[in-house]
């Protein structure tokens, strides 16, 4: 005998009433699950952020305790050789824009610029008898002691983690492209490419703006321009002659001139004023330097050094 109509369509009817309580608690199930999951990728949003954040303070503390660093070892170097972190920094600024024109990485262009800020860092552990003594009074081995510098250097940086790879380009700045130069006689492309950027900016820096060598930016690159292929990379120089001419003209010829202090004479007119490392305003600039005042500057280096060198107007010491 068939089953009651009325009966399956009741049965049926239960089980689709119950296979929808079924799924409306299952439904009710997967959006606490989903408001918990939603909650915990708030919370861990919210977190993530605050780490970021913390992260970012962190990162900025370091940086800003790195290039302080930076700061005080040129500070150091500019005890021994006064005028130098105005050099130094000429010589960073052009290095990195000459690196960046090569297509280096940023971080990379960073590091060759930390280098040259720091280049002459090793001249720190160099006896005054070596390093103010005129290069023809030294015996041979002064002489691999003074121009080891770089390696000297590169050897005081090299241990610590985050001046590894600045110090690398330090220790092959004294190299040669035809690898006739120190400490290892490297040639060409073995040289890194900070270290030969480097180099000879340096070179161009030293002699129209230290020593003053040379009257024009251009008379400069003249210069350099003689090496090419010997101690100086080819390739780079086209770059560094677009780099000088950007950035200065024959108007920028120094009018001043660093001296040592033992190199004062009478009649020479301070160009700056002469202020010792604990700040005291020894002489003004303009005062025309006589017996009595070179002698008392002489007094003050050795108790309480000059800051930042002496430096005398450039027309009264060619007058």
């Amino acid at each position: 005998m068939s089953a009651n109509p009325t009966e399956a369509v009741l049965h049926d009817a239960q089980e689709l009433y119950e296979e929808n309580q079924r799924l409306r608690a299952e439904l009710k199930q997967q959006e606490k699950l989903y408001e918990q999951a939603h909650l915990e990728l708030i919370q861990h949003m919210v977190e993530s952020e605050r780490q970021a954040k913390e992260l970012k303070r962190l990162n900025s503390l370091l940086t800003k305790a790195y290039l302080n660093t930076i700061e005080i070892i040129q500070r150091l170097i500019e005890l021994r050789e006064p005028g130098y972190t105005e050099h130094a920094n000429r010589v960073a600024e052009m290095s990195r824009a000459i690196a960046l024109t090569m297509q280096v990485s940023r971080v990379e262009a960073q590091q060759i610029y930390i280098a040259a800020r720091i280049h002459e860092i090793g001249k720190m552990s160099i006896p005054d008898a070596i390093l103010k003594r005129p290069v023809e009074e030294l015996s041979e081995e002064e002489k691999r002691v003074r121009f080891n510098h770089y390696l000297i250097g590169a050897n005081l940086l090299s241990p610590i983690p985050s001046f590894r790879k600045v110090s690398e380009y330090i220790r092959s700045i004294g190299e040669h492209v035809d690898g006739t130069g120190l400490p290892e006689g490297l040639e060409g492309d073995t040289i890194p490419l900070g270290s030969r950027i480097i180099a000879m900016v340096n070179h161009w820096d030293s002699i129209f703006f230290m020593s003053q060598t040379v009257k024009t930016p251009l008379e400069g690159l003249q210069e350099i321009e003689r090496f090419l292929g010997s101690r100086y990379d080819s390739n780079i120089f086209p770059l560094l002659h677009a780099e000088v001419l950007k950035r200065f003209s024959d108007n920028d010829a120094p009018r001043e001139r660093h001296v040592c202090v033992l190199e004062l004479t009478e009649g020479m007119e301070l160009a700056r004023d002469l202020k010792t490392v604990t700040n005291v305003l020894l002489v003004p600039a303009g005062t025309r330097l006589t017996k009595s005042i070179i002698q008392k500057i002489q007094h003050y280096q050795q108790i309480d050094p000059i800051a930042g060198g002496v430096y005398v107007k450039r027309e009264i010491m060619e007058g």
